[in-house]
């Protein structure tokens, strides 16, 4: 009688071994499907995308970072970055939806502290990192400003319920992140100042993310290029003189002018663009005149041809990408073109700016050390030492250069203060102090 238990017991776990490896297949299957799908879609709610879905919508064991994907789809694809063009019970109804995606991702058990996968000799990616809280950071944003325009208390206490999440369970993963990329520098380098670099190295992540038109920011960026082109203009008229250009002398094949009529024929629909305050059809004027200014006289011929190039590029898979896309290609036809810096310095995202500092945060430490280790003072000296030692100096020399360093930290980060949101800025200064500090 015994045998038989034993030999059900046996049947019943291979059976659930045989279930759980077939789940966690058709899982996998899933996520290459719903990748592959968004990186045909145009940013809209096309077929790529809503293959994505319904691709999210099967998984049966979703990760924190299927739910992120799935939340931020919604956000981005169906509702476009904008849920306050929808009816009352539609964008109610896409805010509860991605809420509930984000509220899933912060919950994920396996998100705290915990690096996924093997950790390599440059790089550890958490498994709910700064890019997706980032994220989540500006759909919560994007939903109470469509929220204060409606003057609707729904969308509001969805925000503030996002928000709430972020403050808590967020905090939670971005400090036990740093602590996990600290103590891994730490554990893998044999000097102090090799921990430091590794650090800041992990900390640097590089994303190709499709929707980054939505970044922050990017945003600022584009904000700060339209303050500086801002001028009396007419739509209509540069619409036409536009037209006349793709037909005329620019040079691109068949298809290129094919795409570019179409952007020229989307930007006359007016549609409003809500991060920019502006229609579309305004900024494509603004940009299309900026040829005309007498200080880019000499590179006219170049800025229009690079303007007709980006409402070309603005088609994808055979559709228009959303109007953020658009206007972000419209405006970034000017890096490195008009005679104004601020406007041909071009546009950054978020992670790009991070990295950056991150970056710079490094050679602000090196060059703390070697004064350190060249000062006239012993005790300082034996401070800069301790880097390249992997002793541990304390004393008054110590306070003297972490606050000397803090204070080089804070000079740079002003920089950055027209680029980043206040709270954005006080989430890297928190991390350059901790990696600096290893």
């Amino acid at each position: 009688m015994f045998e038989y238990v034993v030999i059900g017991l046996l049947i019943v776990v291979i059976i659930c071994l045989i279930y759980w490896i077939c789940i966690r297949k058709s899982d996998e299957h899933l996520r290459a499907e719903y990748t592959e799908a968004l990186n045909k879609s145009a940013g809209v709610l096309d077929v790529g995308a809503r293959a994505a879905l319904y691709a999210l919508a099967d998984i049966r064991n979703p990760t924190p970072a299927d739910r992120f994907t799935h939340g931020r789809t919604i956000y981005h694809n169906v509702a476009g970055g904008d849920i306050g063009t929808f009816t009352r019970e539609e964008r109610r109804r896409l805010a509860t939806q991605i809420n509930d995606a984000m509220a899933g991702v912060l919950a994920g058990e396996d998100g705290m502290g915990v690096l996924g996968g093997v950790l390599g000799e440059t790089q550890a990616q958490p498994r709910i990192n700064t890019y997706m809280l980032t994220n989540m950071d500006m759909i919560r944003l994007g939903i109470l400003a469509a929220g204060e325009i409606a003057d609707d208390e729904i969308l509001r206490a969805i925000a503030a319920d996002l928000g709430n999440n972020l403050n808590t369970r967020g905090a939670e993963v971005r400090r036990a992140n740093m602590q996990d990329v600290a103590a891994h520098a730490a554990a893998t380098t044999t000097t102090r100042a090799a921990a430091v670099e590794k650090a800041f190295d992990m900390a640097t992540q590089y994303t190709n993310d499709r929707q980054n038109v939505h970044d922050s920011a990017v945003n600022g960026d584009l904000r700060t290029i339209i303050n500086r082109i801002d001028s009396a203009v007419v739509p209509e008229a540069a619409l036409a003189e536009a037209r006349v250009y793709v037909d005329g002398p620019y040079p691109g094949n068949a298809d290129r002018k094919r795409y570019a009529r179409s952007g020229i024929d989307t930007a006359a629909k007016r549609a409003n663009v809500t991060a920019l305050g502006m229609t579309e059809d305004r900024i494509f004027a603004l940009v299309w005149d900026r040829a005309k200014h007498p200080l880019n006289e000499e590179r006219a011929d170049d800025m229009r041809e690079a303007f007709i190039n980006s409402l070309a590029d603005g088609v994808e898979n055979g559709h228009q990408v959303c109007v953020n896309g658009r206007v972000s290609r419209m405006l970034a036809s000017m890096t490195l073109l008009d005679y104004d810096a601020d406007v041909a310095d071009g546009v950054l995202t978020l992670e790009a700016y991070r990295n950056a500092i991150f970056q710079q945060t490094k050679d602000i430490v090196d060059a703390a050390i070697d004064r350190a280790k060249a000062s006239d003072d012993a005790a300082m000296r034996a401070v800069g030492d301790a880097y390249e030692s992997g002793e541990t100096v304390e004393g008054p020399a110590s306070v003297t250069f972490n606050a000397d360093l803090r204070r080089d930290i804070d000079d740079n980060l002003a920089l950055f203060r027209t680029k980043m949101t206040p709270e954005e800025l006080e989430r890297v200064r928190e991390e350059c102090y901790i990696y600096a500090s290893l």
